[in-house]
């Protein structure tokens, strides 16, 4: 968003990252060494939610990105675009705004993407964009046949990014080049000797809060204690980092500002609220046959409805890869060692349970922080929904082409009921959303032009302005909005 602001406006427009500038090999090259390289270090926010209710009153880590380039710069890459009637619903929410409608987010797809390859359904994908889309290069015998096993229940291979998403499955979208390299938003739009030159890049640099008077922000407050001034802010910090700064800059629920000792400056009860999140949990198998290697967290996917909710939407996401040294808990290995495995992960893909970001009440000289609580399963329906999901991957599993590849059942296996199973190990997949969202009613937080009501000047680009979540990994509808929003905000 940053570049595209640059090359559309002669003002300067200045970039700042909480961390490094990413230029090492772990955030350039794609691969598992390298996510394990970057999970759980310092390019990592590291943020743990509350004890959930849902999960057994466990935490959860959730990763997000302290690098440039954010999430994109160390997650594992799968660009999906969500389902046409993820972007139906927004519009709806936006007030039937143009910028939010399915045909306009389809053509800042199409200005997006570079396509690699052909995925079925060509004259829908861009093929001239930044973002590089290919597949795995050297898909795995066992990815082949989950393709194989997933037809043979009815399932159509085609492009879940095409015209539909439901009841498909292919090989995963990657956002990496044709060797392999990340596409990240740093690596895509921030690298090389061709930025513009009225961009200013400043990483390592901490932001406090937004500078708010008289119902305009006039710019930033750094950890350092240096000030920044500016005509227009874009707060761009991802769904849990987004609605902390408006609430440490007085921005929020009054309530619970004022319980934390924060001045109110805007009430405005919907920040933090909304918080919507996937969630992961992992079906192994025993591998009688080598079932090949892999370079990618996932291989392939299916996209299918539990047939539980009532939208039309897609609600259950089956990943699936071969076996990765290490992933399998080691309460699931068997006695004498796991050579060989697969991994199918079933990912709840439109969750009903609602959580919410909250300041903390605090001491005189202790920093603000935030209880993040995504209220993981507290829905009973969720819990129905991904029992269904396991049950599908199972079915799948049980195919004659997967044989081969899945003999014993490690985990859940004979240690759990799936009720329990999901509430011990269930976990985020990290696409938290919704905490800013955008809409058409005076309660919502961002309009949908992307401003914050209540303050001029200042505007939220990032997952958070997602009024629900996308059906599949959201990355490529952020990438959508950053794009619609540099020509609202250019002009």
């Amino acid at each position: 968003m940053a570049r595209g602001l640059a090359e559309s406006t002669n003002g300067e427009v200045l970039l700042l990252e909480a961390g490094g500038d990413g230029n090492e090999p772990r955030f350039i090259e794609s691969g598992i060494e390298n996510l394990f390289q970057s999970w759980f270090t310092e390019s990592d926010w590291q943020l743990k939610t509350t004890p959930q209710v849902g999960l057994d009153n466990r935490e959860v880590l959730i990763n997000q990105g302290k690098v440039l380039g954010g999430g994109t710069a160390i997650n594992a890459m799968m660009y999906l675009r969500g389902s046409r009637h993820n972007f139906h619903e927004w519009y709806e929410i936006s007030g039937y705004d143009e910028s939010w409608s399915p045909d306009h987010f389809q053509n800042m797809f199409l200005e997006l993407e570079s396509c690699l390859g052909d995925y079925g359904e060509d004259s829908l994908r861009g093929k001239s964009g930044r973002i590089k889309i290919s597949q795995p290069p050297h898909p795995s015998a066992s990815a082949s046949a989950f393709l194989e096993s997933c037809q043979s229940l009815g399932y159509q291979r085609g492009d879940f990014n095409g015209s539909d998403q439901n009841e498909r499955c292919d090989y995963m979208q990657l956002i990496i080049d044709n060797q392999a390299k990340r596409s990240s938003t740093a690596n895509a739009f921030l690298r090389g000797d061709d930025l513009p030159t009225n961009l200013t890049i400043r990483c390592n640099t901490d932001v406090e809060s937004l500078m708010i008077e008289n119902g305009k922000c006039l710019g930033i407050c750094l950890n350092s204690g240096e000030n920044l001034l500016g005509e227009n802010v874009v707060l761009s910090a991802g769904a849990l980092q987004s609605p902390a700064l408006l609430m440490k800059s007085g921005i929020g629920p009054k309530a619970e500002l004022e319980a934390a000792r924060i001045s109110c400056q805007v009430n405005s009860p919907m920040v933090g609220k909304n918080l919507t999140d996937h969630m992961r949990v992992m079906l192994a198998y025993r591998s009688t046959t080598d079932p090949g290697a892999t370079n990618f967290l996932c291989e392939a996917a299916l996209f299918t409805r539990s047939g539980l909710n009532a939208g039309p939407e897609t609600d259950l996401q089956i990943n699936f890869s071969a076996g990765v040294d290490g992933f399998v808990a080691e309460e699931f290995v068997p006695d004498g060692g796991l050579e060989h495995s697969v991994i199918f992960v079933p990912v709840l893909g439109r969750p009903r349970s609602r959580g919410s970001i909250v300041p903390k009440s605090i001491s005189d000289n202790e920093q603000i922080t935030f209880e993040i609580n995504p209220g993981y399963l507290e829905d009973a329906k969720d819990l129905e929904v991904y029992k269904k999901g396991l049950e599908t991957a199972r079915q799948i599993a049980n195919s004659e082409a997967m044989k081969p590849y899945c003999g014993e059942e490690l985990c859940p296996g004979k240690h759990f009921d799936d009720a329990d199973y999901l509430r011990k190990y269930a976990t985020t997949i990290w696409h938290p959303v919704g905490t800013c969202a955008i809409g058409s009613s005076e309660k919502a937080v961002c309009r949908p032009d992307f401003s914050v009501r209540g303050v001029e000047n200042l505007s939220v680009v990032d997952g958070s302005v997602l009024p629900s979540i996308t059906s599949g990994n959201p990355q490529g509808a952020i990438f959508a909005i950053a794009f619609s929003a540099i020509k609202r905000l250019s002009h």
